[in-house]
C-alpha cells in the first residue's frame, strides 16, 4: 500500500482524532466455538471517512462486550508523524488506546437493545442491518505482532 492510504497521529493529536471517530455499524454474529455466545464486528471512523478502526468483540459471561482479541484490532491509522515509521508497540497503545476511549460498548449493548426491541432479538439469532462494509471501512492494516 502506498503512504497516502494511511492516516498519521502523531502523539499530541490522539485526543482530537478519537473526538472525531463516529460509530458506523455494528454486526452481530456467533463466537467460533463459544457455544452460542455472542459475538460481532464493530467499525468507526473518522467524519471524512479516511480513517477507520475495527475489531471483533464477544459478550462475557458477565454479559459485557470486550475485545475479543486486543491484538487483531485493524486500523489504517499509523501512529507516527508523517514520513516515520512506528514500532509494533507504538501501533499497539496507539490502538489501543484508541479503542478503549470510544463509548464503542455501549453502542454495541445498544445495537442488542435495538435487536430485541425489534423482535429479530439476538436470542433469536437475528443479526441486524448489514451495510457493505466496502462504504464504510478504508483500506486496513492488522495491528499485530
Amino acid at each position: 500500500m502506498c503512504d497516502r492510504e494511511f492516516v498519521h497521529v502523531a502523539g499530541a493529536e490522539l485526543v482530537p482524532f478519537c473526538l472525531q471517530l463516529r460509530h458506523q455499524l455494528t454486526m452481530l454474529t456467533r463466537a467460533p466455538g463459544g457455544g452460542g455466545r455472542l459475538a460481532g464486528l464493530t467499525i468507526w471512523a473518522s467524519l471524512d471517512r479516511a480513517a477507520s478502526v475495527y475489531w471483533s468483540w464477544v459478550i462475557s459471561d458477565e454479559g459485557s462486550p470486550v475485545l475479543a482479541d486486543p491484538l487483531a484490532i485493524r486500523s489504517n491509522v499509523v501512529f507516527a508523524e508523517p514520513g516515520s515509521a512506528a514500532t509494533v508497540d507504538e501501533q499497539l497503545v496507539g490502538i489501543n488506546l484508541v479503542v478503549n476511549a470510544l463509548p464503542w460498548q455501549r453502542e454495541v449493548l445498544d445495537h442488542l437493545a435495538r435487536l430485541e426491541g425489534s423482535g429479530r432479538g439476538a436470542a433469536r439469532g437475528g443479526r441486524g442491518r448489514v451495510r457493505s462494509m466496502a462504504r464504510v471501512v478504508a483500506p486496513s492494516v492488522a495491528i499485530a505482532a
